[in-house]
C-alpha cells in the first residue's frame, strides 16, 4: 500500500503534468495522481475536498509560473486556507527556474517543504517519499 494516497500536480504545461504523472506512478510512491493546470483549479480542488471531508493530497507539486494564479499567488490564497484543513499536504515547488531569487522566496513559505528542479526524476520522488512519508 502506497505511503503517499493522493499527489497533485500543478502546472499549466500539459507535457509536464505528463511526465509528472508517469514518472509518480513508476516510482511506486503513489497511484492516485491528478494534474490542473493552474493555481485558482488547484485551490478549488482543494477546498471541495475539504468541503465534502473527502481526500484532500498528501503531496502538491507546483510550479511558478503559470498564467492567471501563478504559483506564489496559490501559495498566499493557500495560507488563508491552510487553517481549515486537518492536514495540509506538502508541497513542493516544482520548477525550471534555477533563479536564486526564486529558491529564496520558495523557503520563505512555511508551507513549501523544498524546491524541485524539472524534470522530476523517479530518484527525487523516492527520496521525497523516505524523507517525508517514511
Amino acid at each position: 500500500m502506497n505511503k503517499v494516497k493522493f499527489v497533485l500536480v500543478v502546472d499549466d504545461d500539459q507535457i509536464n503534468n505528463f511526465v509528472c504523472s508517469r514518472m509518480i506512478k513508476l516510482s511506486g510512491i503513489s497511484d492516485h495522481v491528478e494534474c490542473v493546470l493552474g493555481g485558482q483549479e488547484a485551490l478549488d480542488l482543494i477546498k471541495k475536498a475539504a468541503a465534502n471531508n473527502t481526500q484532500l493530497p498528501d503531496l502538491i507539486f507546483l510550479d511558478i509560473n503559470m498564467p492567471g494564479m501563478n504559483g506564489w499567488e496559490f501559495l498566499d490564497q493557500y495560507r488563508n486556507l491552510a487553517p481549515e484543513l486537518k492536514t495540509g499536504p506538502r508541497i513542493f515547488m516544482l520548477s525550471s527556474s534555477l533563479y536564486k531569487d526564486d529558491i529564496d522566496k520558495s523557503s520563505q513559505y512555511k508551507e513549501v517543504a523544498e524546491y524541485v528542479i524539472k524534470p522530476l526524476s523517479i530518484e527525487v520522488l523516492r527520496e521525497i517519499e523516505r524523507k517525508y512519508f517514511g
